[in-house]
């Protein structure tokens, strides 16, 4: 996350790819793409999302699961998922 993963990313065009929990806002912002996974009821992962990191918010919007004022997208993000998990399997 720091500058010479920036100058890889940049000047070389290297993709770097990073597994980040529950990241903080000033980090999640340094991401250009996102990929949520989720957990369904046959215990796979599923593609919830992937897109721009900016793209995100709105994905939500749309889905019924707008952002809460003053909360941490990437805990929103995670929030949603595990609900709609347990809504699966309920």
């Amino acid at each position: 996350m720091g500058s010479f993963s920036n100058k890889l990313a940049r000047t070389r065009g290297q993709a770097i790819i990073c597994s980040i929990h529950q990241p903080s806002p000033q980090v999640f912002a340094l991401f250009d793409r996102v990929i949520l996974l989720q957990k369904c009821t046959d215990g796979i992962g599923r593609l919830a999302f992937f897109g721009p990191t900016s793209m995100v918010d709105h994905f939500l919007s749309v889905n019924g699961l707008p952002v809460p004022v003053q909360m941490n997208i990437a805990d929103h993000m995670i929030e949603c998922t595990v609900k709609t998990t347990r809504a699966l399997l309920a």
